[in-house]
């Protein structure tokens, strides 16, 4: 089936890209630890915001920790580890002291933070744990090292995860997504293979060593495999026009599929369901998120690192419009993407100290 594609401009993949993952985090937050059957009896088919005592569209501490971490490079335009540990800890301070939301902050990023803001010095604040809260805020690192090299990029991802988490597991998971993410800013986008690309990312993985490469293996064949036409809408009144789209049906067996690898907080699950949702999907930001929210588990971070994938991959233009006039955070996140943009292609910000400014 003949599907509608639009190159994004690379300032539209940066916006994208802080777009999707607060997009994916907002629509997962809701179902977060429920499993799949219970989301479809309770909910049917989840395809917007869920209106919760927050209200709607509210994020998590995945994106505020992007958030954090894209306001930590855009200050000391570069990325500065000391200067993100002690953004980390202030923001938990700000928490604890009730300035600010947690909004779900777990065990070792609380833990982490409280000894960051306490003095404790960033490689020595972190827990031995695998889980993906490092992972999940490491895209805007990935968009600034999009034009130096690979080398760079790949140390201060590990460096961003060590304020909090120093497993090599979630280390490895942290620098292997990073990676995701710069590569597919500047990809091929007409001539995206996603098993191809798979095995891009898999020698980066089995270059720093670890179980991390087993897991995004393990992909090559589940995508080989799928036998789902590729789906997105086209011109209305054109020849393939799509009359119907039943996305609970559509994105049935991939919902399975990522069930079946593991949905849960562990990097060896997150990382690769968010890639299979994202690589399933290529061209559709839409299904590429709902595949994540609707198989629950660890719903809002692995919706959020597919979101991710999928923003910086089809740019901001991709994103559903009703999903953004309710999205908390929004206008910042468009802002920091310009800036982010602004910082990796000129060298340098345009800072208003007034507040952000918008690149055009």
């Amino acid at each position: 089936m003949g599907i509608t594609r639009t190159k994004p401009k690379t300032l539209d993949r940066f916006v994208g890209c802080m777009l999707g993952l607060a997009c994916g985090d907002a629509l997962g937050a809701p179902v977060e630890d429920w499993d799949a059957n219970t989301i479809r009896t309770s909910l049917g088919f989840v395809k917007d915001y869920q209106t919760t005592i927050l209200g709607r569209g509210i994020v998590t501490d995945d994106t505020q920790m992007a958030i954090l971490l894209a306001e930590s490079i855009i200050q000391n335009e570069h990325f500065d580890a000391p200067h993100f540990g002690y953004t980390m800890g202030d923001w938990m301070r700000r928490i604890d002291e009730g300035e600010e939301p947690g909004r779900g902050a777990g065990h070792t990023v609380s833990l982490a933070g409280r000894r960051l803001y306490k003095g404790t010095y960033w490689k020595r604040s972190g827990e031995f744990s695998a889980g993906n809260s490092a992972a999940v805020r490491v895209p805007p690192l990935g968009l600034f090292h999009c034009k130096h090299k690979e080398a760079d990029l790949l140390r201060d991802a590990a460096d961003s995860a060590i304020p909090t988490h120093i497993d090599p597991l979630a280390i490895v998971g942290t620098q292997v997504f990073a990676v995701t993410i710069c590569r597919l800013l500047v990809t091929d986008f007409d001539n995206f293979n996603p098993v191809e690309f798979t095995k891009e990312i898999l020698e980066v993985a089995r270059s720093l060593g670890g179980q991390v490469a087993d897991v995004i293996e393990d992909l090559i064949p589940r995508l080989t495999a799928r036998n789902i036409e590729e789906i997105a809408f086209v011109v209305p009144g054109g020849p393939r026009e799509i009359t119907h789209f039943d996305r609970s049906v559509f994105l049935t067996e991939d919902i399975r599929e990522i069930v079946q690898m593991g949905v849960g907080k562990f990097i060896l699950q997150t990382l690769p369901a968010a890639m299979y949702c994202f690589l399933a999907h290529p061209y559709d930001l839409e299904s590429t998120i709902l595949c994540a929210v609707n198989a629950g588990g660890d719903a809002d971070t692995i919706a959020a690192m597919a979101g991710a994938m999928a923003g910086t991959f089809n740019g901001a233009q991709a994103i559903p419009s009703r999903w953004l006039p309710d999205l908390e955070k929004k206008d910042i996140l468009i802002d920091l993407g310009n800036m982010l943009y602004d910082l990796a292609t000129e060298g340098h910000t345009q800072k208003d100290f007034g507040g952000w400014r918008v690149v055009e």
